[in-house]
């Protein structure tokens, strides 16, 4: 891709090389014209060339275009449409869009066959990873799974699923070794966060012991330890579709729930859709979770507007991940303190402290006022496993 890209002539002499074909050669000084892998600024020479493409060619290419400005990563594209041909469209677009500046995709992923026979009659030398063909022939067999951002998307199921590290049970724990493998685990999405939190929950208590980096945990660390890994190897079968709803949706409602306990408190979200011919589904968007600070003790209504401060900025990021993809018509937040959301409905009847104003103005002006919070009654908040914490 890099080499793909010319430089400002006048930055050439930044990027000078010393070369010469064989040992009896004289040295010669030559100069890159071409973007050079490694350089601090190729990533962003290499973005920034994609998105100028797309705005030159957003009249000619609009698919396209705007695929490679909102669903682009370095050079992965991640983008769909609500229909087969619609997609086939959109690969057309994306093949045209690229060779004209002498980029060629390669390496496809579809949850269709058709898909891949219209790839195949563009380029007969498109290469996919996890896909083979079948006597040169339009079919398809399934040899693996992709991975996408960290997840892995199995494509003839249309589904994600978590990649879980390999935890060896019963060896000696110790705090370097205990961390690193918690490390390991990476849920971008959060949908194993009623387990993770464990994994978070167990790592301060690890810390609060101020041991050695390579000296033993204490044994009941290490109970609950193994008792984690053992529990967190069932995860792996854990599917979850990548679509969000079963047939075009004629009304989508976002709903959102924060929780808190004295241990961590937690965030999810839903999306819940309404067809004309089926029946309504509720679909689990995102979740995060956060252990409580140590320094200082915290009350729970605190940690609880803690819990709406988180929501409030996941909602943020979601909203901002899916503009102009997801039609969202009425969007609701939850929590089940009626301290906080008396906090948050009238911000100035009481005089707050520092603490507490100050994150009641960031919950408010992120969430455009108070109006579409609401209270969640009953005895198991929607997400209260997210700061209890399970296995």
């Amino acid at each position: 891709m890099f080499r793909n890209i010319w430089i400002n002539p006048q930055h050439t002499s930044l990027q000078r090389v010393l070369w010469r074909h064989s040992k009896s050669d004289a040295l010669q000084c030559l100069e890159l014209d071409t973007v050079t892998y490694g350089t601090k600024s190729a990533p962003y020479l290499a973005c920034r060339t994609m998105l100028d493409l797309a705005d030159k060619h957003m009249v000619t290419h609009p698919r396209a275009a705007d695929c490679i400005k909102s669903s682009s990563y370095m050079d992965d594209y991640l983008c769909g449409a609500q229909s087969l041909q619609e997609c086939i469209q959109l690969c057309s677009e994306l093949t045209d869009l690229l060779s004209r500046a002498g980029f060629q995709l390669h390496k496809w992923s579809a949850n269709h066959p058709h898909i891949y026979s219209h790839i195949l009659s563009l380029d007969s030398t498109t290469q996919n990873p996890t896909l083979e063909t079948e006597n040169n022939s339009n079919s398809f067999t399934l040899i693996g799974s992709v991975k996408t951002l960290g997840l892995q998307w199995l494509s003839t199921q249309d589904t994600l699923t978590i990649s879980i590290p390999n935890f060896e049970e019963n060896v000696p724990c110790t705090k370097r070794g205990v961390l690193s493998k918690i490390a390991q685990i990476f849920d971008p999405l959060g949908i194993l966060a009623p387990s993770t939190i464990l994994a978070k929950i167990l790592t301060q208590d690890i810390w609060k012991q101020n041991t050695d980096w390579d000296s033993l945990i204490s044994s009941d660390l290490q109970e609950t330890w193994n008792k984690f890994i053992s529990h967190f190897h069932n995860l792996k079968s854990i599917n979850i579709p990548r679509y969000y709803f079963s047939d075009i949706p004629t009304h989508i409602i976002l709903l959102r729930s924060s929780d808190a306990s004295h241990k961590a408190y937690g965030a999810c979200l839903y999306l819940k859709a309404t067809y004309p011919n089926s029946k309504p589904t509720c679909t689990l968007v995102t979740a995060k979770s956060k252990v409580c600070p140590i320094k200082k003790q915290q009350s729970i209504p605190r940690l609880e507007l803690c819990g709406a401060l988180f929501l409030s900025k996941l909602v943020n990021r979601f909203q901002d991940a899916t503009k102009n993809k997801i039609n969202i018509n009425n969007v609701y937040l939850f929590t089940d303190s009626s301290i906080v959301l008396s906090w948050i409905k009238l911000p100035y009847k009481n005089k707050h402290s520092t603490y507490v104003t100050h994150r009641l103005m960031l919950i408010i002006d992120t969430t455009c006022g108070s109006g579409r919070w609401r209270y969640a009654g009953g005895d198991v908040s929607w997400d209260c496993m997210g700061d209890l914490g399970m296995v």
